[in-house]
């Protein structure tokens, strides 16, 4: 006779993983940025504001958290789970991400979209 086993539901992966190539050594930084509402006063997307209902919506981009490293020569892979430091985690929503790459040569971006579901 054989003991009963409970079959428990396998956990959903959680995160994603960054690939990416660099030609040589690096310091890269990965800043996460949002597109949110605002209003247009005197030319400019400013923070929406109760007094400036009447003023037209627009859309602003705000920094939503960064951090950087140091990148090895060839492929890279960062494990991203939502988490910018120990004490900050990026709320659900889309997001866009420009990945910046410094050498004493120059500087290179590359900049992608993505959305964390709850």
């Amino acid at each position: 006779m054989k003991i009963a086993r409970i079959a428990m539901p396998r956990r959903a992966p959680v995160g994603t993983t960054f690939r990416f190539t660099v030609s040589e050594a690096a310091l890269v930084s990965f800043a996460f940025t949002k597109a949110v509402a605002g209003r247009r006063v005197r030319g400019r997307c400013v923070a929406a504001l109760r007094k400036q209902a009447i003023k037209r919506p627009c859309s602003r981009t705000v920094t939503a958290g960064r951090f950087g490293f140091f990148a090895r020569h060839g492929a890279n892979r960062v494990r991203f789970d939502g988490r910018i430091s120990a004490s900050k985690m990026l709320k659900l929503g889309g997001y866009s991400l420009v990945i910046s790459a410094v050498n004493p040569v120059g500087r290179t971006t590359a900049r992608l979209r993505f959305t964390i579901v709850g």
